[in-house]
């Protein structure tokens, strides 16, 4: 589950002190082209919660701990790489992808010194994939903003080992977004509101994992049966965020919960209880004051097309291509938005049912 802004840096804090990662332009979009019976498809996920594929482990609030540091443990090795880029962005907001999957987005202009990590977007050992999108701060509310000679984006990415914390980290790639004229380096897009590019780094790790690597390539199949398909499994997601039914939300999370303790190193039980009571908190200790239908959306693809994700319609940059489930809840700190982000793929040999899809991340 995707919490607004405030969840989001919140998150980032709590797994930095321990050490740990917890981690528009599209071109394959779907702009709800087609006419979807939303009202036929909510009822039908009333009387359809169905859990995904009963051939693998459920994971549930009871075996949550237990069960993923013994994952994390089974791929234990003598490293444990840890892949993360810093960001350096002036009047400009951003998009950035790791073989074409979403890491993080800002639009605001905001800048973090924090680092974004990037582990569980790497799947196979190898060149990966760095791709940053550009845009011009508030751009998502006035198409007529353009970048400035003032505006610049650069990252570093970095590896160091998760046993030694930051002490050993080594400077894989310092990019800049810049281009020589006149002998000046200066800002490629001046004038213009959109700009993109793709660097390469390379990343090892112990134990290659599987990801969304064998799912189909989703912009081959029938776009209006996929739509309908897609809007049935979130609906049904819609509806356990609605009853705060954790243990029905983490049957569907195995798959993308085992690769992330893989990925993240998750043997600590201690860390393992403080991320099962952040969710606790998050999903379960609330009060769910307004559920937002699922009817203003984009389909986006992702994964070099084998990922799709719903992403509400919203200009607002605080919450632009934020996940299409959204509530309004209260808790002990007050009011806030919750959007719920899932990226889903449909393994190969699987036919087009809501039922086979998979929650990756």
């Amino acid at each position: 589950m995707t919490k607004n802004r405030n969840m989001n840096i919140k998150k980032i804090l709590l797994l930095l002190s321990l050490y740990c990662c917890c981690c528009c332009m599209q071109a394959c979009t779907n702009k709800q082209n087609v006419r979807i019976d939303k009202d036929t498809i909510m009822k039908e996920t009333y009387n359809s919660l169905i859990n995904p594929d009963t051939s693998v482990f459920h994971l549930t609030t009871a075996n949550f701990v237990d069960t993923l540091s013994a994952i994390a443990l089974k791929y234990e090795s003598d490293t444990e790489p840890v892949y993360y880029v810093m960001i350096d962005n002036k009047k400009c907001g951003y998009e950035i992808l790791v073989n074409d999957m979403p890491v993080f987005a800002e639009y605001t202009g905001v800048r973090y010194s924090t680092p974004f990590y990037l582990n569980d977007k790497i799947l196979k050992n190898g060149q990966q994939t760095f791709t940053y999108r550009l845009f011009p701060v508030h751009r998502t509310m006035d198409d007529s903003i353009a970048f400035t000679e003032e505006s610049s984006f650069g990252i570093r990415i970095y590896r160091r080992d998760n046993r030694t914390g930051f002490r050993d980290e080594q400077l894989l790639l310092e990019h800049r977004a810049e281009i020589n004229r006149s002998g000046e380096k200066i800002f490629p897009a001046i004038g213009k509101n959109y700009y993109e590019h793709t660097v390469t780094f390379n990343a090892r790790f112990p134990h290659e994992i599987n990801g969304w690597s064998d799912g189909q390539d989703l912009t081959r199949l029938n776009r209006k049966k996929l739509e309908e398909e897609v809007l049935r499994f979130y609906h049904k997601q819609w509806l356990i965020v609605k009853s705060k039914d954790i243990e029905a939300w983490y049957s569907y999370q195995y798959i993308s919960e085992a690769e992330g303790s893989i990925r993240h190193y998750y043997k600590d039980k201690n860390l393992l209880q403080e991320i099962l009571q952040e969710d606790l908190d998050t999903r379960v200790n609330i009060d769910v004051l307004k559920m937002y239908p699922l009817n203003n959306y984009d389909m986006k693809f992702y994964g070099n097309n084998r990922v799709v994700c719903l992403l509400a319609r919203d200009t607002d940059p605080e919450n632009y291509e934020e996940g299409a489930i959204h509530f309004r809840y209260k808790d002990n700190d007050g009011t806030g938005s919750v959007y719920v982000k899932l990226y889903l793929y449909l393994p190969q040999g699987r036919e087009l049912k809501a039922d086979n899809f998979i929650i990756i991340r």
